[in-house]
């Protein structure tokens, strides 16, 4: 699925009554679709994990397509985890390198990678806690 089969689906899910609540809530008018979160979830999940869409789900500009994109990173924090207690050199490299990627898209992923690298830093595992070092830096 692409960005612009997402951005319909999310546009034929729109209900006037969620959009109206949404400007109350002090999103701008013009950056909002009108689409129940949980809907949201279930479209992140049906689209699965790319990068690719994340960045133009997120360069759209429009609220409900970035919360899109915060369940896609928040699925590759979930495949980083899986792998990093995978003491071999290249994986430990690897899962660095993501995490400070991930930290790197904006505030709000920056705060989850440090927090989740610092979590790392105090663990028992000798990869984790050089993965939380390195990511940190």
């Amino acid at each position: 699925m692409d960005g612009q089969e997402m951005m319909k689906e999310l546009r034929a899910q729109a209900s006037e009554k969620y959009r109206e609540n949404m400007i109350r809530m002090g999103i701008p008018a013009e950056n909002s679709i009108g689409v129940a979160t949980s809907v949201v979830r279930g479209l992140a999940k049906k689209a699965g994990k790319s990068q690719e869409l994340a960045f133009e789900l997120w360069n759209t500009k429009y609220h409900e397509a970035r919360k899109l994109t915060d369940e896609t990173v928040d699925g590759y924090l979930e495949m980083v985890t899986q792998h990093a207690d995978d003491g071999r050199e290249h994986v430990k490299k690897a899962v660095s390198t993501a995490l400070r990627e991930i930290g790197k898209k904006n505030f709000h992923y920056n705060e989850k990678a440090l927090l989740l690298a610092h979590e790392w830093m105090e663990g028992e595992s000798k990869a984790l806690r050089w993965i939380g070092k390195d990511a940190a830096k």
